[in-house]
């Protein structure tokens, strides 16, 4: 991970993999609540998702490990705050690619973390991984890639499914 003051001079402020050497690539960064959360791609072991609480954001702890239980969650796909929450989404890079989702008003406590889904909401044959996830007038959005698949909507801790809006 890089890091700049000025927008010309970077500096390499962490590449330890969260103490995972199979650690590949840093896929997301979210801050909330004054955290620094930063998820990875694992092929061989399953994502990690870490968390720092330092004002240089150099030290970071493990949250969830092995792909929260699940070496096939390969990848982190996206760390959404939303209604006190955060979500943090997963790859599953297995047969179907479908996707993995979880929750933690805690967000900063290992096993604080709940699921919300480890297979696509059901969706599994037509999904393609949870590609977007964004707050939109007072609902977490989340898209996916594939041809019929309904968007997924949460609205407060209630989750419904919609039709697909486009």
């Amino acid at each position: 991970m890089w890091r700049t003051v000025d927008g010309t001079t970077w500096t390499n402020v962490f590449s330890e993999g969260g103490g995972n050497s199979n650690d590949e690539a840093i896929m997301k960064i979210a801050v909330y609540e004054g955290l620094m959360y930063l998820g990875t791609s694992n092929i061989s072991d399953g994502a990690t998702l870490l968390v720092s609480s330092d004002s240089t954001a150099t030290s970071f702890q493990p949250i969830i490990t092995g792909g929260a239980g699940n070496t096939d969650n390969t990848f982190v796909w996206y760390i959404t705050p939303y209604a006190g929450r955060l979500y943090v989404s997963y790859l599953h890079s297995g047969l179907n690619n479908e996707f993995a989702l979880y929750s933690s008003d805690t967000p900063e406590v290992i096993d604080s973390y709940v699921t919300e889904t480890t297979d696509s909401f059901g969706l599994v044959e037509d999904t393609i991984g949870l590609r977007s996830m964004v707050v939109h007038d007072g609902k977490l959005m989340m898209g996916t890639a594939a041809g019929a698949v309904p968007t997924v909507v949460f609205e407060g801790t209630s989750r419904n499914t919609t039709t697909r809006l486009f």
